[in-house]
């Protein structure tokens, strides 16, 4: 009784491909429902496949240019703050996601409980886009939600 299966093919394949998705089609049909299953998995491995440092989409190269000029970083901060009705004391938590790569795919995160200021962790995102890209970015776009919160 499959409930799912998962290949990872070592390279693009279409021949293979093809073969093993007839595979599962013919033998093992309720792998493919038409339920929903099959868009949920398909979204299972493009993040899989994000994950794995590969590309899912990408814009046209003259979309982008005004983007890829110059190295830049492009940085997203929200900071999540206790209800009203939670217990005194609760933290807020604080988030930061930040691009590592000239194509904007990968967006590696921090998220705490805040103690201080965002800085830190844009300080970690920069160190991350300096390890991936090898150079620091020339130039960072914030995107921050709540800005008007104290």
């Amino acid at each position: 009784n499959i409930n799912s299966i998962l290949v990872l093919l070592p390279r693009q394949d279409d021949y293979l491909y093809s073969g093993i998705k007839r595979l599962c089609a013919v033998q093992f049909e309720k792998a493919l429902n038409p339920q929903g299953r099959e868009q949920y998995l398909a979204n299972v491995a493009l993040k899989l496949n994000t994950k794995l440092g590969r590309i899912n989409h990408l814009l046209e190269k003259e979309a982008m240019s005004w983007l890829t000029d110059m190295s830049t970083i492009m940085v997203g901060i929200d900071v999540t703050h206790p209800g009203p009705k939670s217990v005194e004391g609760t933290p807020s938590i604080v988030g930061v996601v930040a691009s590592v790569d000239s194509d904007f795919v990968q967006f590696p995160a921090s998220l705490r409980l805040q103690k201080s200021r965002e800085r830190d962790m844009i300080v970690e995102r920069l160190q991350a886009y300096g390890r991936h890209s090898k150079v620091l970015p020339e130039r960072m776009i914030v995107f921050r939600d709540g800005v008007s919160e104290v």
